[in-house]
């Protein structure tokens, strides 16, 4: 069985027609070919469909939540408010942080792969949670 890999993304790497979705398209691509690759990822307004891009035939699982919306002036308010950089409250997502979690339940990763900064509060509260942490110990 191959070994299971969760990919944690700020946006659907389809179409791959920029920097950082050319770069996640192709690692999900490319990391597929040896691993079970699971996607979670924020659509954002606009976008088509997770479900109507090609990546349902590529991966195993592909899921996706709405990209959280925050007006300038939330976003000011919460920069003098917050110890937290700007970058870290962008993605800052319940429901994201929800269906992570409910993966994590539902599946033993081997890795889980996050893709860029706005990213790294879901790592840093992954690196806490106790299904991974004694996934790690096992």
């Amino acid at each position: 069985m191959p070994r299971r890999l969760l990919f944690l993304a700020p946006q659907v790497p389809y179409p791959p027609h920029q920097g950082t979705t050319i770069r996640n398209y192709n690692l999900m691509a490319n990391l597929a070919e040896d691993y079970e690759v699971h996607l979670l990822c924020f659509q954002q307004e606009g976008d088509d469909p997770v479900g109507n891009t090609p990546l349902p035939r590529l991966l195993t699982v592909v899921d996706s939540t709405p990209a959280p919306k925050r007006s300038t002036t939330r976003r000011a308010i919460t920069t003098v408010t917050s110890r937290l950089p700007d970058m870290a409250l962008r993605l800052a997502s319940d429901t994201y942080q929800t269906r992570l979690g409910a993966l994590l339940e539902q599946y033993r990763y081997d890795i889980v792969q996050i893709e860029g900064i706005e990213m790294a509060p879901y790592g840093l509260w992954l690196a806490n949670h106790p299904l991974w942490r004694s996934a790690r110990v096992n």
